[in-house]
């Protein structure tokens, strides 16, 4: 039975991710049991170590988001969880996302990278809603036994966005005779839009005749 005593080792310190020297110093003493020196009796050979410190696997989740078709991308926000990132640390994030600017969702991934941090990302969802818009027909009138005007209706301004177009289809409710018909309005489908219809009045006024006795 015997003990060594004498022998240190460098102990770094390091907190980064790497590899570091674990170095040991210092003269090797071996004693018996009884406490005696006995180190000529022993050939002592040493060697270093190492130390490894891994990174720290953390997550990263995106939040989802929203915005209505035709508007600006909202700032795109991420967090990790309490206590992955180490008092004093701090990751830079960026955000990609799915191309696309029509209705419906799209995949928002974080970007972030750091020496000392293996980290997971969890993308989350940009959800595009389709813009409210109204579709107003407008009032129309003629005079009984005279053809239909064009009937008409309109987007408010500023409602569609860019060059977009929606045809209006209007119709009117059927009658010739002098008295008012409703205009009716729609449009064909557009994914972009949720569209509220106001329809209108057509009216029929009566035909001013003379009437001369002979």
């Amino acid at each position: 039975t015997y003990t060594v005593e004498g022998l240190t080792t460098s102990d770094p310190a390091e907190t980064n991710a790497g590899t570091y020297e674990n170095l040991i110093s210092g003269n090797a003493i071996v004693r018996d049991a009884e406490g005696n020196d006995v180190t000529a009796q022993f050939i002592v050979t040493t060697t270093d170590g190492t130390l490894t410190v891994e990174k720290k696997q953390i997550t990263l989740t995106a939040d989802n988001a929203n915005k209505v078709y035709g508007s600006n991308d909202p700032e795109f926000t991420a967090s990790f969880a309490a206590g992955d990132i180490v008092d004093g640390d701090s990751i830079n994030v960026t955000f990609v996302r799915e191309t696309g600017e029509n209705a419906g969702t799209y995949t928002v991934t974080p970007v972030a990278a750091d020496d000392n941090y293996d980290i997971r990302i969890v993308p989350s969802t940009l959800t595009i809603a389709p813009k409210q818009v109204t579709l107003t027909a407008a009032d129309a009138s003629k005079t009984y036994g005279n053809a239909d005007p064009t009937l008409t209706a309109s987007f408010a301004a500023g409602d569609l966005v860019g060059t977009d177009y929606i045809a209006p289809i209007v119709t009117r409710e059927a009658g010739e005779n002098a008295g008012t018909y409703r205009i009716s309005v729609t449009s064909a489908n557009n994914l972009n839009y949720t569209v509220t219809y106001v329809p209108a009045t057509f009216t029929i006024n009566q035909r001013n005749v003379t009437v001369t006795a002979d």
